[in-house]
C-alpha cells in the first residue's frame, strides 16, 4: 500500500534492511532461542551498518534521519525473528542510547553513544524495581554523593540487556526526602565492583537477556550524571513515549507476520478434503484481523509523524502501544487455533509468536496503565504537554504518573514551562504566546529534523534546487564547481537556466567552457552536440582498441583538455583558432573508432554486508595485453579490461570513470538516454558528466549540460561502493552518497558490468 510518510529513498532502505535481517538474522533465531543469547557479531554487525544510530547526530556516528527510517528499521527486525531480539535492538537503541543522544554531556557520548552505535556497547535501561513496577516515582535505589562519586545502593529487575550489555541507563534517588523530584539518571558499568546480575527465566522473549540486578555500593563517577541531578524523572516523561511507540510498531509489525504464515498455512493446509482457506468462518476472522492491523499501523505512523514535526503526540503514542499490544495477542491466539495441534508444537514459528507478543502488554506501561492515562486526556480534559509535572503530582493520583508525561522539557523551571496566561477575550490574540510553547518542543523534542546535506530523503526544495543547476540556500559555498583556470565569474544562475536546455547534451571543451563563463548568451555552435558525434554511428560492436584508434584518443583526450585547438585534432597541419571554429563538424569515421574501441567491463553496483574502510583499496594484479586507456592514451588500466586491478598501483577515481565507457553494456541501453553529474569530494576527487546516448557511454571531466541526476560522494565511499566494499544502500541512508533521482540511479547502474575487484 501506498503511503505519503514514505518516499523512493525509504522503500531502497527497507530493501536493504530486510536483506541483511534475512540473512543474517532470521536463518540463525532458532539457535539464538536455544541459547537465550544474541551474539556480540550481530551487534557490530548493526553497527557497521548503521542500524543502531538511525536518528543520533551524525557527529557521533548516526545518521540524523527522519523517524520514518527507524519505523522501518523496527518493522523488518519483527519479521521472522523473535520478540526478545527486537525487545534487545528497542531497548540498546530507542531506551538506553535515546536518553544519552538527548540528554548526556559530550563526555557521556564519547564514551557511551559513539561505541553504541557502532554495536562495540551494548546498552540497557534500568528503571522498574521489584516493588515500584509502574510507579516510577517511588523508586528506592540510592546513589549518595560522596566527593567526585556517587555511592549506588538498590535493585532493579525486569531489565533487558542486563547480563550481557555493558552499561545501564538507571534511575537513582539522588534526594531522599522528595518523591520525583528527586530522581537522578546515571551511567553505571556492568563490570564495575558491587554491580551484580542474574538472568532471569521468562516465558518468552528468550533470546533477550532480561535479568535482576543489584548495586551494592558501586562506586559510579559523577562525570556519568545525565542531565541535571534530581532532573531525571522529566527525561524520562518525555522518552517513554519514544519508548512506547517503537513497542507499538514491533506489535504490529509482529501481527501482520503472523498473519502472512497463517495465510500460507490455510491454503495450503486440508480438511474435509477442503482447503482451510475456503471456510468461511476462517476466511471472514483473517478479513477481520488484516483490516485491524492495517488500522494499527496506520495510527502507529501518524504517531510518528508527529513526533516528526516535533509535535507533543502522548495521546497517540499511547493509543498506538495500547492497540498495537493488544491486536498482536489477539492476532497470535486466533491464527495459533488455525494451525490446530501443530500451532501448539514449539517447533512452529506461531507459538513463538504467542508467546512472545504476550509481553508487549506489560512492557513500557501495562494496557491498564494506558487506557487510564487514555482516559485523563478525554474525559478529565488533562492536557500533559502544558501543566507542570508539579501541578499533577500534587493531586490524588492512584496510577502510574511517571507513564502520562512526554513534553516537560528537562531540565525544568516552573517559569518556562508554566501554560501562558490567558489575554482577555477582547483583546487581540497575545503575539507571545505561540513561542512560549514553540521553543521547548523544539529544543527538547526527542527526534530532530535532518538537514538539506545530511537528510537521506531528499526534500523538495533541494530537488529543485539540484534539477536546476541551482544549489540550496543553505549549501556551503565552496560545494559549487569552481570555474576554471580562476576565469571570471559565472553568469547569474536564472540565465543559466534559461540557457540550460541548450547546453543539454553538449561536450564542451575548454575553450567554449571558458566562452561560456564571459558571455552567456553563447550559442550552440560553440559546442559539440552529442547527436552530432553519434548519429551516423554504426550498432556498437564489441572490438578492442588498436594503435591507430589509440592515436585517436589521445589527440581527442587532449583537445577535450584544451592542451590543443579543436581543429587540431581533425587535421595534421597547423590550424589557428578562428579555423577550428568555422569547422564545427568532426570527422565521423574516427570518431566512429573512438567511441566502438573503449569497451569493458564496470559496474556501479556492489553489495556487501558491512560498509567498507576509510583507508585506498589496493588493486589486485594482472595482465593488461597492451591495449590503451581511452581518456588518456596510456595502456588500459584493468579497471578498463574487466581484468583485475594491478597490485601495485591503487585504484582512484579517474580509473573509475575513464573506464566507463569501456564497461558500457552496449545490449542493456536500448533507446535509454541520460546525463548524469558526480561530484566526488576530497583530495583524490573530481567531478565528472556521463552521457548515455544512442547506445553510447560518453564520459567528460567537469559538470557539462542539464542533469537528469545528481550523485554527491566522497572519493573513498565511491571507490568503495565499486568495489564492493561498501553497502550503496546502506551508504545512501547515511548521506555518505546523495542522488537527487533515485529511478534513474537504478536504472542507471544496470548499464554497466560489474567491476573486477
Amino acid at each position: 500500500m501506498k503511503s505519503p510518510y514514505f518516499t523512493e529513498e525509504h522503500h531502497v532502505f527497507r530493501a536493504a534492511v530486510r536483506q541483511l535481517i534475512e540473512r543474517d538474522v532470521v536463518e540463525n533465531i532458532v539457535q539464538w532461542e536455544k541459547d537465550e543469547h544474541i551474539p556480540h557479531s550481530v551487534w557490530s554487525l548493526l553497527g557497521k551498518n548503521s542500524l543502531l544510530g538511525i536518528n543520533f547526530g551524525t557527529e557521533y556516528g548516526g545518521s540524523n534521519a527522519d523517524f520514518f527510517y527507524s519505523v522501518i528499521f523496527l518493522e523488518e527486525i519483527a519479521q521472522g525473528t523473535s520478540g526478545g531480539f527486537s525487545a534487545a535492538i528497542s531497548s540498546h537503541q530507542y531506551q538506553a542510547l535515546a536518553y544519552l543522544d538527548r540528554y548526556g554531556s559530550d563526555t557521556l557520548k564519547d564514551s557511551y553513544l559513539r561505541p553504541g552505535i557502532n554495536g562495540i556497547k551494548i546498552g540497557g535501561l534500568a528503571i522498574t524495581e521489584p516493588d515500584t513496577g509502574s510507579d516510577v516515582a517511588s523508586i528506592e535505589t540510592i546513589a549518595q554523593r560522596d566527593g567526585d562519586y556517587y555511592l549506588v545502593s538498590g535493585n532493579k529487575t525486569f531489565i533487558t540487556n542486563g547480563v550481557n550489555g555493558h552499561f545501564l541507563v538507571t534511575a537513582v534517588k539522588t534526594d531522599t526526602s522528595a518523591s520525583s523530584d528527586g530522581i537522578s539518571l546515571l551511567v553505571i558499568d556492568t563490570n564495575l565492583d558491587g554491580v551484580h546480575s542474574r538472568k532471569l527465566d521468562k516465558l518468552g522473549w528468550h533470546t533477550a537477556d532480561t535479568a535482576i540486578v543489584a548495586f551494592d555500593r558501586v562506586k559510579v563517577p559523577v562525570k556519568n550524571l545525565i542531565g541535571e541531578e534530581n532532573k531525571g524523572f522529566y527525561c524520562m516523561m518525555e522518552c517513554f513515549q519514544l519508548e512506547r511507540l517503537a513497542a507499538a510498531v514491533i506489535a504490529t509489525a509482529s501481527a501482520q507476520y503472523c498473519l502472512d504464515i497463517t495465510l500460507d498455512y490455510i491454503k495450503k493446509r486440508s480438511a474435509f478434503k477442503r482447503s482451510l482457506s475456503r471456510y468461511q468462518v476462517i476466511r471472514h476472522e483473517i478479513s477481520e484481523m488484516l483490516m485491524e492491523v492495517e488500522a494499527s499501523r496506520q495510527l502507529n505512523y501518524h504517531a510518528a509523524w508527529l513526533l516528526d514535526q516535533y509535535q507533543p503526540a502522548v495521546k497517540e503514542c499511547t493509543m498506538a502501544k495500547l492497540k498495537a499490544s493488544e491486536l498482536a495477542s489477539k492476532v497470535a491466539d486466533t491464527c495459533l487455533q488455525f494451525f490446530g495441534g501443530y500451532g501448539y508444537m514449539a517447533d512452529y514459528e506461531v507459538s513463538r509468536i504467542f508467546r512472545d507478543v504476550r509481553a508487549g502488554r506489560l512492557v513500557g506501561g501495562t494496557t491498564q496503565i494506558m487506557r487510564e492515562i487514555l482516559s485523563k486526556l478525554m474525559i478529565d480534559n488533562v492536557d500533559y504537554s502544558g501543566r507542570l509535572v508539579s501541578q499533577i503530582v500534587s493531586e490524588d493520583i492512584d496510577y502510574d504518573i511517571s507513564s502520562l508525561i512526554v513534553s516537560i522539557p528537562a531540565p525544568v523551571t516552573p517559569e518556562p514551562v508554566a501554560a501562558p496566561p490567558q489575554p482577555p477575550v477582547e483583546a487581540p490574540p497575545v503575539p507571545e504566546t505561540p513561542p512560549v510553547e514553540k521553543p521547548p518542543l523544539e529544543e527538547h523534542t526527542v527526534l530532530q529534523t535532518p538537514n538539506v546535506d545530511d537528510s537521506l530523503s531528499a526534500k523538495t526544495e533541494a530537488l529543485e534546487a539540484i534539477f536546476s543547476n541551482i544549489e540550496p540556500e543553505d549549501q556551503p559555498a565552496e560545494q559549487a564547481p569552481a570555474a576554471e583556470n580562476n576565469g571570471p565569474a559565472k553568469p547569474p544562475k536564472d540565465e543559466i537556466s534559461d540557457f540550460s536546455e541548450e547546453l543539454d547534451r553538449a561536450v564542451l571543451n575548454r575553450q567554449a567552457r571558458e566562452a561560456l563563463e564571459k558571455k552567456p548568451d553563447l550559442k550552440t555552435e560553440e559546442f559539440r552536440n552529442i547527436d552530432d558525434i553519434l548519429k551516423d554511428l554504426p550498432p556498437p560492436v564489441d572490438s578492442e582498441p588498436n594503435d591507430e584508434v589509440s592515436g585517436f584518443q589521445d589527440e581527442l583526450n587532449r583537445v577535450i583538455d584544451g592542451e590543443v585547438p579543436t581543429s587540431t585534432a581533425r587535421s595534421s597541419e597547423p590550424q589557428n583558432d578562428m579555423a577550428a571554429e568555422s569547422k564545427p563538424d568532426a570527422p565521423q569515421d574516427d570518431l566512429e573508432q573512438f567511441v566502438s574501441s573503449s569497451r569493458s567491463e564496470s559496474s556501479l553496483n556492489g553489495f556487501s554486508k558491512t560498509p567498507g574502510r576509510d583507508d585506498l583499496v589496493d588493486s589486485q594484479a594482472t595482465e593488461t595485453s597492451g591495449s590503451t586507456n581511452s581518456r588518456t592514451g596510456s595502456a588500459s588500466s584493468p579497471i578498463e579490461t574487466g581484468a583485475s586491478p594491478r597490485e601495485d598501483k591503487a585504484l582512484t577515481i579517474d580509473d573509475i570513470f575513464n573506464g566507463m565507457p569501456g564497461r558500457f553494456r552496449h545490449d542493456k541501453s536500448n533507446d535509454y538516454e541520460t546525463v548524469f553529474h558526480f561530484k566526488i569530494s576530497g583530495a583524490s576527487g573530481g567531478e565528472f558528466t556521463v552521457i548515455i546516448r544512442a547506445g553510447q557511454c560518453v564520459v567528460q571531466k567537469g559538470l557539462m549540460g542539464h542533469p537528469n541526476c545528481v550523485v554527491e560522494s566522497s572519493a573513498q565511499t565511491y571507490i568503495d561502493i565499486e568495489l564492493g566494499k561498501t553497502n550503496p544502500q546502506v551508504a545512501f541512508m547515511m548521506g555518505k552518497i546523495k542522488v537527487s533521482n533515485v529511478p534513474q540511479m537504478m536504472q542507471f547502474v544496470t548499464m554497466f558490468k560489474k567491476l573486477q575487484a
